[in-house]
């Protein structure tokens, strides 16, 4: 019964003038019953709506397909709970919404409400998104959410008002962009910026506009990392900071130009930030100038290399103003 309903569907909308060929794409469509408005050139399905199209996959309880001047497919829209699956049979991309809408011609989909959209290559979940709606580009591969974006990528958490990720033509994610408050969450680190750039090829993170990471040490100390651009290599354990650098760890303040925080080659964990350009550090009532200024954690120390001058406030004795 379904073959003979998927039949007379196709062959109405041949009957329509609809060429589906021309769409450069062939579009089937499945439904429990359908009924054709012909005042509004429309055609509502109501009843386990299935759509496909190549490799997409529509499912959701009804939908309304509406045709242009031309009498092509224009706009499908789908509601309530509707469900899309790209799977070219190794990826796959799952979007789930309150409604969605796809523009069969300029081959763009748009979900609203609720949506979340799974990005899996060989079939194992890699990339989860959740926001308030939700658009992908079918053509270019990008996918973007606005709203109340939250991401998981293996052992990261992000949030932003607005997110794209990039896939290539095989369904592989290559670029993931967070703008607006962004924040990303690998336990024990939190770093937060304007806008961040993850590529998980790389697996480095890019964080660019009023930067701030908080990075807790393995004895539970944190360091608190301000700058313009920061960049973490996930692979090499590395922070690298420029622009305006301030880091704070426990009574050292310190302020530059650029700066890296490297891991101990043993440990492989963070453990020496090394300054570079004219630096300024602060340490109690001791404040040290120079080209180069060299931090570690364990042993807690620092050194100060080219044009060093230190200089000491409010030491008693040496101030002219205390009277004696």
């Amino acid at each position: 019964m379904k073959k003979n309903i998927k039949d007379t569907i196709i062959i109405t909308l041949l009957a329509l003038g609809i060429i589906l060929p021309a769409l450069a794409s062939n579009v089937e469509i499945e439904s429990a019953k359908q009924t054709y408005d012909a005042a509004n050139n429309a055609t509502k399905f109501t009843g386990n709506v299935k759509v496909k199209m190549d490799d997409i996959t529509i499912k959701s309880p009804t939908a309304d397909i509406k045709m242009n001047s031309e009498g092509k497919l224009d706009v499908a829209t789908f509601k309530p709970n509707a469900y899309a699956i790209k799977d070219n049979g190794v990826n796959q991309h799952e979007l789930k919404a309150n409604t969605m809408s796809l523009s069969l011609l300029a081959k763009k989909m748009k979900a609203i409400g609720n949506t979340t959209s799974i990005f899996s290559e060989k079939r194992k979940p890699m990339v989860t998104v959740h926001a308030d709606s939700q658009e992908f580009d079918i053509k270019t591969n990008l996918m973007k959410a606005i709203g109340n974006v939250k991401i998981d990528y293996k052992d990261v958490k992000a949030s932003s008002n607005e997110a794209q990720v990039t896939v290539d033509s095989k369904g592989n994610v290559k670029k993931v962009k967070l703008i607006g408050n962004g924040v990303i969450i690998q336990d024990p680190n939190v770093i937060k910026a304007d806008n961040f750039l993850y590529n998980p090829v790389s697996n480095d993170i890019v964080a660019t506009g009023n930067t701030y990471t908080k990075a807790k040490l393995e004895d539970g100390e944190v360091v608190d990392i301000y700058a313009n651009y920061q960049q973490m290599d996930r692979i090499s354990n590395t922070f690298m900071a420029s622009g305006k650098v301030k880091i704070v760890y426990q009574d050292y303040v310190a302020v530059g130009p650029k700066a890296t925080f490297f891991p101990d080659k043993k440990t492989k964990k963070p453990n020496e930030i090394v300054f570079y350009g004219r630096t300024k550090i602060k340490e109690g009532d001791k404040e040290v100038e120079a080209d180069k200024i060299v931090i570690t954690m364990n042993p807690k120390n620092f050194t100060a290399e080219g044009n060093v001058k230190t200089s000491f406030a409010n030491v008693k004795g040496l101030d002219s103003s205390v009277e004696e």
